[in-house]
C-alpha cells in the first residue's frame, strides 16, 4: 500500500490549492479543481418554491423578433460547460472583461490567473465579433447584433409553474462596429 511519506507528500500538495482558495476565494483555485466542486451553481429552494437565475443569449431572427440562440452550436468547438464564464464577460466584449476580479489586489493573483486577467485588445474584440457573426449566420440570425440577458425566475416546486419572471440584466452587443 502507500507509505507514510507518500501520504504526507500528497497532503502537502493538496494544502497548496486549499490555502489559495482560503485566502483568495474560488478565483485562484488551480485548474483542474482539487477542492470538492459544487457544480455550476446553487438553487435557492424552500418547501414549495425555487428561485433560479440563468443567463441566455438571444439573436434577432429574420422577422426581427428576439429568440434564443442554440448555445452548443454558437460555442462549437468550445464545450458548453464554459458558457457561464464566457457570458459573464460577454465573450470578452464587456468593458472590464480583462480586469482582475474585485477584491484580489495581490500581484500574485495577476501572475497566477492568466485566463481571467488577460488584457483584451481591440484586435481580440474584432476577432470575437467576426467569429460571433459567422456563428449567428449559421443559425440564420441577424449577424450584426446579439443580446445577453440574465433572468431570475421563481418556480412552484409541486407543479412547475412560473410564479415570477424578472430580467435583472440585459445588454445588446453590436457586432458590426
Amino acid at each position: 500500500m502507500f507509505s507514510l511519506r507518500f501520504t504526507l507528500s500528497l497532503l502537502g500538495i493538496l494544502l497548496i490549492p486549499y490555502f489559495f482558495r482560503a485566502k483568495y476565494g474560488i478565483a485562484l483555485e488551480p485548474y483542474p479543481a482539487v477542492m470538492l466542486p459544487s457544480g455550476s451553481g446553487k438553487v435557492d429552494a424552500s418547501a414549495d418554491i425555487a428561485q433560479i437565475s440563468y443567463t441566455t443569449v438571444l439573436g434577432r431572427n429574420a422577422t426581427g423578433q428576439w429568440s434564443r440562440v442554440d448555445n452548443a452550436r454558437l460555442l462549437y468547438p468550445i464545450p458548453i460547460q464554459y458558457l457561464s464564464p464566457i457570458l459573464s464577460k460577454e465573450f470578452g466584449l464587456k468593458e472590464d472583461a480583462g480586469t482582475i476580479r474585485p477584491g484580489i489586489q495581490s500581484s500574485l493573483a495577476g501572475d497566477l490567473s492568466i485566463l481571467w486577467a488577460k488584457h483584451v485588445t481591440e484586435q481580440d474584440r474584432q476577432e470575437v465579433k467576426a467569429w460571433l457573426r459567422g456563428r449567428l449566420g449559421e443559425q440564420h440570425f441577424d449577424a450584426s447584433v446579439l443580446k445577453v440577458v440574465k433572468v431570475e425566475e421563481v418556480i412552484a416546486i409541486p407543479d412547475g409553474r412560473k410564479l415570477n419572471y424578472k430580467v435583472t440584466y440585459e445588454n445588446t452587443l453590436r457586432l458590426d462596429q
